[in-house]
């Protein structure tokens, strides 16, 4: 598979290249399954640290910036997941009206 795709800009004719293969979910580029893979590990990362800081036995203040630093990149890998998504397939996940 390609790393990266390409497409053609309609206003200025020039090729620009996309790192996302949009509208088919069972295919993808090299750097989006990358991505996609760090972002997984990021996660995973977080929920580690929050083992660890409820686990071992630690100051108080470094018990709390485990907690905090956890939180914090379980929340960036699983919004910038939701976004990567959303734009792989639009309108997934959204209320209908």
């Amino acid at each position: 598979p390609p790393s990266l795709g390409q497409t053609v800009d309609v206003r200025t004719g020039t090729v620009r290249p996309v790192a996302f293969l949009q509208g088919k979910v069972n295919g993808q580029y090299i750097i989006e399954g990358l991505t996609a893979g760090f972002l997984f590990s990021c996660g995973g990362l977080g929920f580690i640290l929050l083992d660890v800081a409820h686990t071992t036995a630690k100051s108080r203040n470094n018990e709390s910036l485990s907690i905090i630093l956890g939180f914090i990149i379980i929340l960036v890998s699983y919004t910038l997941c939701q976004w990567f998504i959303r734009m792989k397939v639009p309108h997934y996940m959204l209320e209908r009206d």
